[in-house]
């Protein structure tokens, strides 16, 4: 985690965790939008240091993706992982995508924290 107060640095050369995960919202829902049937939510998220004038040096957040076949939201997560990590890469910060897979079919599958070690493996638990 890496805040900085704000009147230090501009916003062009500033690695903002928030925008990062703002930017990777986006991405997800062109991937929902490109995936039919393909639904997925950030439903929280948690910004720290949470100050004003502060840049947010992490956040944290939810996502859930369902569809119906678990090959095509497999798919959609591993599509997330590789957004998360190209946003980290590009902007010089680090991610972590953890993801939590729930039951067959229908069940939801949980990947969190916006947070990915550019390059480290999708880790499953």
């Amino acid at each position: 985690m890496r805040e900085t107060a704000s009147g230090l640095c501009s916003v062009a050369t500033s690695s903002d965790a928030l925008v990062a995960a703002a930017e990777f919202a986006l991405g997800i829902e062109e991937i929902a939008r490109r995936t039919r049937g393909l639904v997925a939510t950030i439903g929280a998220m948690h910004v720290s240091p949470g100050a004003a004038n502060v840049i947010p040096g992490e956040v944290t957040h939810t996502l859930d993706v369902r569809h119906a076949d678990v090959r095509v939201r497999r798919q959609a997560l591993m599509a997330s992982g590789r957004l998360a990590t190209q946003i980290a890469e590009r902007r010089g910060i680090a991610a972590r995508h953890l993801i939590d897979e729930h039951g067959g079919g229908g069940a939801d599958a949980h990947a969190g924290d916006a947070a990915v070690d550019p390059g480290e493996e999708v880790g499953r638990r």
